[in-house]
């Protein structure tokens, strides 16, 4: 076991890891799902083309855990499942109830062992897992050009990393201190709620939305003052709170393009069962 950047990381013997092919790394759709729903779609009628990276946040990555999986690495061996990190350290009982991970196609099974396999991926074999999502970047960005658009990419489609921090080195060998480095004609953006001073060193191509819970106010109240947006989940969307204007949030995922200072209301999210409607009991629902 050895520790990088405060991570554990799962270490075997060098001569039984297992290497990826080239090819792998090129495979079509394995990290980012572009204009997978329909508020990226809606972003294409603003010329622009998103590519969002899902894995399973919070606690489900850890989920394969308890069954006692142990990991395949070639020949006669394997080894006890390692332990991972929990994706959202800041997620709360709200946000772990209406979390969009499960909502739509994402409640399909096999949807869920490859968001599970995408977190294990990154925490196990973090430098293969970056060169495959800088060539799919690439990929995502040559499509885009094709079709006259702006290449857009949300990484924390259901978590909550901090990618500006997270250094590699691509397949040609060459150091980036992160993706964004690499590909500054891209706009990354992403909602947070990790507290907004823990990460005002970013790239100028990372716009960072705050993500409102029932326990984080303070933390809203400081992302404000410090120039960024606070997406809230209300009921009814009002023109004003916190003092601050309201916007409407769901005619687009593109919120780097939003106007500073202000909040960023989204509606409660359809699920099955409750009427067609998210039940929340903890605040996290505003109004």
């Amino acid at each position: 076991m050895t520790t990088l950047k405060g991570v554990h990381c799962f270490s075997v013997p060098k001569r039984y890891q297992v290497k990826l092919r080239p090819t792998y790394a090129m495979r079509a759709g394995d990290l980012l799902g572009i204009d997978a729903n329909p508020k990226t779609v809606k972003g294409r009628k603003l010329g622009i083309a998103t590519g969002i990276l899902y894995m399973a946040p919070a606690l489900s990555a850890m989920a394969e855990q308890a069954k006692g999986i142990r990991v395949h690495i070639g020949g006669d061996f394997d080894f006890p499942m390692p332990k991972l990190k929990n994706l959202c350290p800041y997620a709360s009982d709200g946000c772990l109830a209406a979390c969009l991970n499960t909502s739509g196609k994402g409640g399909i099974p096999s949807v869920q062992n490859a968001r599970i396999r995408k977190a294990r991926e990154y925490q196990l074999d973090t430098a293969n897992f970056m060169i495959k999502l800088d060539h799919e970047v690439t990929r995502l960005k040559l499509m885009a050009k094709r079709d006259g658009l702006l290449p857009a990419v949300r990484l924390n489609g259901t978590t909550d990393i901090l990618w500006e921090r997270e250094d590699f080195t691509d397949s040609d060998g060459v150091y980036w201190s992160s993706i964004m480095a690499k590909h500054d004609d891209v706009a990354f953006y992403d909602y947070s709620k990790v507290p907004m001073k823990f990460r005002q060193i970013r790239p100028a191509n990372y716009d960072l939305t705050f993500s409102l819970s029932e326990s984080n106010d303070d933390h809203a109240l400081e992302a404000l003052k410090l120039g960024h947006n606070v997406a809230v989940v209300f009921n009814e969307i009002p023109a004003e709170f916190m003092g601050h204007k309201v916007i409407i949030g769901d005619e687009s995922d593109a919120r780097f393009l939003d106007e500073k200072g202000v909040i960023v209301g989204l509606t409660v999210k359809r699920t099955k069962g409750d009427n067609g409607r998210h039940i929340d009991t903890t605040g996290f629902v505003r109004n």
